[in-house]
């Protein structure tokens, strides 16, 4: 037998030189596993971060319901071109007055063809183009001895087919109706307008609010016309998916039980519209007779 000592002693040599090739495949391992944990970390980051830092997320704030109409009014005011059909009806003591118009509007050039319907004179047809208001009536030809089926006078002339023209302008009538536009709006549910699904938003407004609505001069229902109501009046108000505006609707109980509905309807939104003068061989001046309508 050699020695004992010198035996133990190469074998605990042994035994510590593989214990150390153990540890150092162990070390390996666990670096090899951290590097694959890592890589499903970074991979897995790739797809989705998870949710951030409730400081690092930018809160956007939803519109409420007014600034949903108001934004739906300036939408349609600014569009290309639009139809339009506008119309109060008045019913009390068993009868009806109804005044309405309708037409198409290039919101662009400011050119508008409508069509006004007045209680005594029928239908009338109305061009403004170029700052001149063009009018075709036989009932006024006829008064004014005239054999040319339209009539011209300025747009702004202080005459009262002017005013009526004026009173249904369908960029008037949106400016004045998105004045009305009050603090409190609540968002009410959809509804259906001319086919198509929109969201109705319902207000209340102070009735002498509407003494600025130009529709209700047309009818009779000026300021005078609404002294004495102190109720709120409901406004209802219908924009599209696109975020236009397409139909005003308000309705008002008068004294001695007469009511009164204004409504506004606005349609084909940037469909081409072309409005032109008529020929000249066709046009009258009608200054002296319509400025004495």
């Amino acid at each position: 037998m050699g020695d004992l000592p010198a035996l133990w002693s190469a074998e605990a040599a042994a035994a510590q030189r593989a214990h150390a090739r153990h540890l150092r495949r162990w070390a390996a391992f666990g670096s090899s596993l951290a590097a694959l944990v890592a890589g499903l970390l970074v991979g897995c980051g790739d797809h989705d971060s998870g949710p951030a830092p409730r400081s690092a997320v930018s809160a956007v704030p939803t519109p409420s319901p007014r600034e949903i109409v108001v934004a739906a009014f300036d939408r349609t005011v600014k569009a290309r071109s639009l139809g339009f059909a506008e119309q109060v009806v008045v019913h009390g003591g068993g009868r009806e007055l109804a005044v309405s118009a309708s037409g198409a509007a290039d919101l662009v050039h400011r050119t508008v063809a409508m069509t006004l319907t007045r209680p005594g004179a029928g239908s009338i047809d109305l061009r403004s183009v170029g700052g001149a208001l063009y009018v075709k009536s036989l009932y006024l030809a006829q008064q004014a001895g005239v054999r040319k089926p339209w009539l011209v006078v300025p747009v702004s002339a202080p005459t009262e087919i002017a005013g009526s023209f004026a009173g249904f302008e369908p960029a008037k009538v949106l400016a004045q109706a998105r004045g009305l536009v009050p603090a409190d709006v609540q968002e009410t549910g959809t509804a259906e307008v001319r086919g198509a699904a929109m969201t109705r938003v319902r207000a209340k407004i102070g009735a002498q609010r509407l003494t600025g609505l130009s529709m209700l001069g047309q009818a009779g229902l000026g300021g005078a016309g609404l002294t004495g109501l102190r109720e709120n009046v409901p406004v209802d108000l219908y924009k599209d998916s696109q975020g236009f505006l397409r139909r005003v609707l308000i309705i008002l109980r008068l004294s001695g039980g007469a009511t009164a509905s204004v409504a506004a309807d606005f349609f084909a939104v940037n469909e081409p519209v072309s409005v032109d003068a008529p020929p000249a061989g066709d046009v009258a001046a009608g200054g002296d007779f319509l400025h004495g309508g």
